[in-house]
């Protein structure tokens, strides 16, 4: 930070931009459906970012290629293997709410017939339900919706 302030390293202002663009595309393949285009071009643009980051004509003073390729390449592998983590999370089906209830399986601890509101446990807990279908007390039931704090739910 010294020599940078002092003014000893002769910094390039591309490079640095090129260096946010990077990371912000790196950020941005978590946000939107690129399917990986944004990423690439972020991992380019950490590459000839960091490449052209010193504008020196001395060789001592330039970031050398067995710098710029390592550290490239391990924070585009993390940032990537986040961006994974943050897909597979989008992607997973929900565990809670009304979401969360659909195709669960219960059982009827009620009879159940069109019209009629009976008792179901699913969850560890019992819930009123309706049914469009005869369901007998004890057969297990399938929900296939949910409103309010009343169930609709089918043999299943």
């Amino acid at each position: 930070m010294a020599f940078f302030a002092l003014q000893v390293l002769p910094v390039s202002s591309a490079g640095v931009l090129l260096i946010l663009l990077g990371l912000a595309l790196l950020i941005l393949e978590v946000k939107l459906p690129s399917y990986g285009s944004l990423a690439v071009g972020g991992i380019a643009s950490l590459f000839f970012g960091s490449m052209m980051l010193i504008d020196s004509p001395l060789p001592e003073l330039q970031v050398g290629l067995r710098l710029v390729v390592p550290v490239t390449l391990a924070l585009s592998s993390i940032i990537l293997f986040l961006v994974g983590i943050a897909v597979k999370a989008q992607r997973a089906r929900p565990v809670t709410g009304e979401a969360g209830m659909l195709d669960e399986i219960g059982q009827a601890l009620t009879p159940l017939a069109p019209g009629v509101t009976g008792r179901v446990q699913t969850h560890g807990e019992i819930w009123s339900a309706t049914s469009d279908q005869i369901v007998e007390a004890g057969e297990s039931v399938r929900i296939t919706g949910v409103h309010g704090l009343t169930l609709t739910v089918r043999k299943g």
